[in-house]
């Protein structure tokens, strides 16, 4: 998949909270960057590796598929790639140590807001709805285990919660759906449902 393999290829953020402080790493490790100003790619003088800015979302994709050998991300962004993967096609090297994330919630301005119980009955939207929904899975076993069968009672909206987590996992369509129709009308295969 790589189009020149006598050179190193790392994918870096091309712009946000990670994408100086990668650079700032490779040029403290000796990296000498050719750097074009909005460019995609640098070479590096000093060494047969080559450079690409993409979205952090893309990272993983990159590394997994082949395209790079290696990218800085966040583990947010790992963590969140693995979930929608059978197999995350990456290995985690090494905590950097420099990354920090942060909740933020955003609303219009006339939205009052008292702490995280203003939140409750809202729709609310995420760049992570795999990492949403395993918590929101984790808190609702919690649910279960702590008040027995009446933790899954529809007084406590545990049963709603349950339902509405798994919509990151089957819409708009599942993986176990895509496999099968991959096998039924691409490889030929028999139906298997």
């Amino acid at each position: 998949m790589l189009t020149d393999r006598t050179r190193l290829h790392i994918a870096l953020q091309k712009s946000g909270r990670l994408s100086d402080v990668s650079r700032d790493l490779l040029r403290d490790a000796g990296f000498r960057i050719q750097s074009g100003k909005n460019s995609l790619t640098a070479r590096v003088e000093n060494f047969p590796a080559e450079l690409m800015f993409v979205r952090d979302d893309d990272i993983p994709t990159f590394v997994s598929d082949g395209a790079c050998e290696f990218g800085i991300v966040g583990k947010n962004v790992l963590e969140e790639f693995a979930l929608g993967q059978e197999k995350a096609g990456y290995e985690e090297l090494a905590e950097l140590g420099f990354g920090r994330c942060s909740l933020k919630i955003a609303a219009p301005e006339a939205t009052a807001y008292h702490g995280p119980q203003s939140l409750a009955g809202q729709r609310i939207a995420t760049s992570y709805p795999h990492l949403a929904a395993e918590a929101g899975l984790k808190a609702c076993q919690t649910a279960v285990m702590t008040h027995g069968g009446f933790g899954y009672a529809k007084e406590y909206h545990v049963e709603r919660y349950l339902r509405e987590i798994m919509i990151p996992w089957i819409a708009p369509v599942s993986p176990n759906m895509i496999k099968s129709y991959i096998a039924e009308r691409v490889l030929g295969q028999a139906k298997s449902y």
